[in-house]
């Protein structure tokens, strides 16, 4: 998702059956909300930062693996990726 955003909200997005709009898609190539912006909304403690890797701050090892191996069995050839 963070190498390349655009193709994979598209391919999700056909994987859950509601492809973009041309205009919906121009939305999703220009918004890029400031660090500002962000954060005045996401500074609630209930929000962890979501960032790749954070999830070893809130899982052990073994429920990563967990979580891993289910993500790969559910993304299975739906022209997604778990990587």
């Amino acid at each position: 998702m963070l190498h390349d955003p655009v193709d994979n909200i598209r391919k999700l997005a056909r994987f859950v059956g509601q492809p973009f709009l041309p205009d919906e898609e121009d939305a999703v190539n220009t918004a890029n909300p400031s660090p500002v912006s962000v954060k005045v909304i996401f500074t609630n403690d209930s929000f962890r930062r979501g960032e790749a890797g954070d999830c070893v701050n809130h899982m052990t090892p073994d429920m990563a693996r967990r979580l891993d191996a289910i993500m790969e069995e559910k993304l299975h050839g739906s022209g997604l990726s778990f990587s």
